[in-house]
């Protein structure tokens, strides 16, 4: 019970950090395809799992995807700009 008390509160912070529900929605795909993106380069670089969920491996690994994830968009973005 505990657990979830410190969850929803956790999450009303980041809502009133964000700003609204769609920023945080957009952080939630962004961080869970960025982990889907860092995990399987990490396993075709190396052949091995990134481990468990909260390893050393898979937090680095999921910030480097979303970072490419992150690139990958603004390239897009700008380049429909222009």
């Amino acid at each position: 019970m505990l657990f979830i008390i410190g969850v929803l509160l956790a999450l009303w912070f980041l809502v009133a950090l964000a700003g609204s529900v769609i920023d945080l929605l957009i952080w939630v795909v962004v961080g869970l395809a960025g982990a889907l993106i860092g995990g399987a380069l990490y396993t075709l670089a190396t052949g091995q799992s990134t481990g468990g969920p909260l390893s050393l491996i898979n937090l680095v690994m999921s910030v480097v995807g979303a970072v490419i994830l992150l690139a990958v968009i603004k390239a897009v973005r700008g380049r429909q700009v222009a």
